[in-house]
C-alpha cells in the first residue's frame, strides 16, 4: 500500500477534496473528516480483516477508528494512544513532543495532530451529537493571532494533504511555532469549514437535494450540520421533500448493506446478492468482494460456491453491468436509471460494480473450481469478454489476469476461453500466449510462469 493510500485509509477523504465514503448511522463520525470504507483488491487477499465475528462491532472499538472495523489498525492504535498521554500531560504544547532518541513513522504526526484539530471541534458537539455552528464560529471568531501568514500555512497544509504528500504536511505543522499552534489550528478548521460551506451552498445551489441527504448522514460533523440546516430550510417545498425522501430510502438501502460489510457478516451480504432488491445485490457483490481483499477470500467463495442459484445471479449481474456500461459508452440511456445517491456510492465504493463481480469469479477460481466450472457453464466468458472490449487499460489488465487464474483453476475455463476469438484481440500478451499455448491443461501453468518472466 502506498503512503497515500495508507493514509486515506487512516483518515478517510473528508478532510479536503477526495471522495466522501458513507457510514453507518449510530456511529460517531470524525469531527472534519467523513468515515472512508477500507477496500480491497478484487478476489484477492491482504489488508485487516473486519470482526470476523459474523455481524456486529468488535470489543475495544473506539471513537474514530477511521476504517469502520472492529479492531483498530497499528496506526490508529498508535495515535490513540500517542494521543492520550499528550492531552493528558499538558494538551497542546505537548501534543507535539516526540521522544528525542526516536523518528515517527512518516504519518504519525499528521495524524496526531488531525486528530487533535478533530477534538478542537468535538467539544463544540452537544449532549445529542449535533454541532453547534454558532459556538464553532464564536471560537474560530479569536483566531485572530497570525492572521494571513496561518492562514496561507492552512490552505498549504490541506493542499499537501489532499495530493498525499504527508512529509509536506507534517514539515509545515512543524514550521509553526508551539506558542502559535493553537491560532494555526483554529486557522486550519475555518480552512477546511469553508470548503464544506462551499460544497454544501454548491449542492443546494443545483437543487441537489440527495446530496445533501448524503452528507446529513455520511459527512463529518460539520458536513452534517451544514446540510441539515439546508434541508430544515427546504420548508414546504414539496418537491425537494420528496426527493429528500427518496433519497433517505436510498440511505437506508446503503446501510443495509454498510452494516454487514462492517461485521464481515459473508452470511447475510451473500443473502443479500441472492434475493436483494434492486441495487441492493449489485452492491453485496461490491461488499463481498471488499472482503476479498480484506482477507475472507476464502470464506466468500465457500458462501458463493455452495449455492448454484447464487453463481447465477453472480453471472446475470455481471452481463446486467457490462451491457450498461456499454450503453453507457454508445451515450445510450440505462434502461434503469439509478438514483445519483446510489450511483455515486456504487462507483466509489470498495471497487467499481463490474470489476467487483469479476473479482469474485478470481475468489472462485481460487477457492472453489467446481463453482467456476458451473458460471463457464452459464456464459461468463461472455460479459468478461465485454468487459476487455470496454475498459480501460488498467481495467483490461485486471480482467485478462482474472481470466489466468480461471484458466489455470479450470481446464473447461481454459478450453472454453481458447474457443472465444474475442479474448486473444483483447487481452494482455500474457493472456493470448497462454491462450494459444498447445500443451496439456496440467502444463498450463508452468508455461505461464516462463511465459511472464
Amino acid at each position: 500500500m502506498t503512503m497515500r493510500a495508507a493514509m486515506r485509509a487512516a483518515r478517510g477523504p473528508g478532510l479536503v477534496g477526495g471522495r466522501r465514503q458513507p457510514r453507518p448511522n449510530g456511529r460517531k463520525g470524525h469531527a472534519l473528516r467523513a468515515w472512508r470504507p477500507a477496500g480491497g483488491s478484487a478476489g484477492g487477499s491482504g489488508g485487516a480483516p473486519p470482526n470476523r465475528g459474523g455481524g456486529g462491532r468488535g470489543e475495544g472499538e473506539g471513537e474514530g477508528d477511521a476504517g469502520g472495523w472492529g479492531a483498530r489498525g497499528l496506526l490508529a492504535a498508535t495515535v490513540s494512544a500517542f494521543l492520550a498521554s499528550s492531552l493528558a500531560s499538558g494538551g497542546l504544547a505537548s501534543a507535539q513532543q516526540v521522544d528525542q532518541g526516536s523518528t515517527p513513522s512518516q504519518g504519525v504526526v499528521l495524524e496526531s495532530w488531525l486528530s487533535w484539530l478533530d477534538k478542537l471541534v468535538n467539544d463544540c458537539i452537544d449532549g445529542k451529537g449535533n454541532l453547534d455552528l454558532a459556538e464553532l464560529e464564536a471560537r474560530l471568531a479569536s483566531a485572530t493571532k497570525g492572521g494571513q501568514d496561518l492562514s496561507r500555512k492552512a490552505d498549504q497544509l490541506w493542499r499537501a494533504i489532499d495530493e498525499g504528500d504527508v512529509g509536506a504536511a507534517e514539515s509545515i505543522i512543524e514550521s509553526v511555532d508551539k506558542d502559535r499552534m493553537l491560532n494555526f489550528g483554529k486557522h486550519a478548521v475555518r480552512s477546511i469549514c469553508a470548503k464544506d460551506e462551499a460544497l454544501v451552498d454548491g449542492a443546494a445551489r443545483a437543487g441537489q437535494v440527495w446530496k445533501l441527504v448524503q452528507l446529513s448522514h455520511f459527512g463529518s460533523a460539520h458536513q452534517q450540520a451544514l446540510a441539515r440546516s439546508r434541508l430544515e430550510a427546504l420548508g414546504s417545498d414539496k418537491g425537494a421533500r420528496t426527493q429528500a425522501s427518496e433519497a433517505e430510502a436510498d440511505v437506508r438501502t446503503i446501510n443495509s448493506v454498510l452494516l454487514p460489510y462492517q461485521g464481515g457478516d459473508v452470511k447475510r451480504l451473500s443473502r443479500l446478492l441472492g434475493s436483494g432488491k434492486g441495487e441492493q445485490r449489485v452492491m453485496a457483490a461490491q461488499a463481498l468482494s471488499g472482503l476479498c481483499g480484506m482477507g475472507l477470500s476464502e470464506r466468500v467463495a465457500e458462501a458463493l460456491g455452495r449455492s448454484p442459484a447464487l453463481v447465477k445471479e453472480l453471472v446475470s449481474l455481471l452481463e446486467s453491468e457490462v451491457g450498461r456500461g456499454a450503453e453507457k459508452a454508445g451515450g445510450a440511456a440505462a434502461a434503469s436509471p439509478r438514483s445519483p445517491l446510489l450511483s455515486e456510492w456504487m462507483e466509489d465504493f470498495s471497487l467499481p460494480p463490474k470489476v467487483s463481480l469479476a473479482g469474485l469469479l478470481g475468489a472462485l477460481g481460487t477457492h472453489r473450481p467446481d463453482a467456476l466450472h458451473r458460471a463457464v457453464d452459464l456464459g461468463v466468458l461472455r460479459p468478461l469478454s465485454g468487459m476487455l472490449d470496454q475498459g480501460n487499460p488498467r481495467e483490461r489488465e485486471l480482467v485478462s489476469s482474472l481470466l489466468l487464474v480461471m484458466m489455470t483453476a479450470s481446464e473447461r475455463a481454459w478450453t472454453a476461453a481458447k474457443s472465444s476469438e474475442g479474448l486473444f484481440s483483447a487481452g494482455t500478451p500474457l493472456l493470448s500466449r497462454c491462450l494459444e499455448f498447445q500443451g496439456t491443461h496440467g502444463e498450463l501453468g508452468d508455461y505461464m510462469l516462463a511465459a511472464s518472466r
